[in-house]
């Protein structure tokens, strides 16, 4: 991020004070500034490059543009807290801890977790407040952003931003190499609440990794219990031996009633039916490709 010239400057300052954070459009835009569209879209371009403003599209309508500034007190806190140019995000991080709140979740912090499968992207939580931080703290050349859900332009590095962190999952992170991440705990419901193939793979991977060091009183109370239980079970049956204890695998039965959907995609003709059989068992119905927890297993359990 660096400072804009006097031209984008007076452009950005138009811009803040109609829309301030609020998502606005080309046309919108331009009917602030009175200009030229090759003169708007010269100004957007600059704010952009600089870290003043993030541009997406739509999730509904990718067609259509939305852009986002960047408030002038947090534009000044990432030009203050900046790296180089060419800092890596954990580097951008790093810089940010002590002054706005942060944790890094999804595949991101699994895969820290488990060393099992890399993640291409780099997913965070932050605050809402402090979003207008984050996308000038992060932004550069070749570095794709999203910030909840909002499709992003294309780039070299992605980085998916939700405004979704509370005060209690702060409290629980883990510090790794100078950066935050969600608890483990915490990871596993969420990757769960959206289990798509490459989520159950590092839930699984993650609960094997770090089966001597989970609370797993606390797993055996969340909104996913039956789901880490299945996973245990049938990570049992998958090795042909106890990767996870009896004893540990029962505390997470019963105690619920609802008959949930486990997975994102078409159930698969190829599972194994006896996976289909023990998920009923926990309440779930199968919609997972056949073999994601025979990989995980082959994989991980000697």
């Amino acid at each position: 991020m660096g400072w804009i010239p006097d031209w984008a400057a007076k452009s950005y300052a138009k811009l803040y004070v109609e829309f301030q954070d609020q998502s606005f459009d080309f046309s919108s835009g331009l009917d602030v500034l009175g200009i030229t569209d090759q003169e708007f879209s010269r100004v957007i371009q600059e704010l952009q490059t600089e870290g003043f403003l993030y541009r997406g599209r739509k999730a509904i309508d990718r067609r259509k543009r939305q852009y986002r500034l960047v408030s002038p007190e947090h534009a000044v806190y990432a030009l203050a807290l900046g790296s180089n140019q060419n800092a890596s995000v954990d580097e951008k991080l790093r810089a940010a801890q002590g002054h706005f709140n942060y944790l890094i979740t999804g595949g991101s912090a699994a895969s820290r977790y488990h060393n099992y499968v890399i993640s291409s992207k780099t997913d965070i939580r932050v605050f809402r407040k402090d979003l207008g931080f984050w996308i000038a703290q992060l932004t550069e050349p070749g570095v794709q952003i999203s910030v909840d859900g909002q499709v992003s332009e294309k780039g070299n590095i992605a980085v998916e931003i939700t405004t979704d962190l509370t005060q209690a999952s702060v409290a629980r992170a883990n510090d790794q190499d100078g950066v935050d991440l969600e608890s483990r705990e915490d990871l596993i419901g969420s990757l769960l609440r959206e289990p798509a193939d490459d989520n159950v793979m590092d839930a699984l991977a993650l609960m094997i990794a770090a089966r001597e060091v989970l609370d797993w009183d606390r797993l055996a109370k969340s909104d996913v219990r039956q789901e880490i239980g299945f996973l245990m079970d049938a990570g049992n049956s998958a090795a042909a031996g106890q990767v996870f204890s009896e004893d540990l695998v029962n505390q997470f039965r019963g105690g619920y009633s609802l008959q949930k959907r486990f997975g994102m995609g078409t159930p698969d003709t190829d599972f194994n039916q006896s996976y289909a059989e023990l998920a009923d068992q926990w309440g779930l119905e199968l919609a997972l490709h056949g073999r994601v927890i025979k990989k995980v297993i082959d994989d991980l359990v000697p």
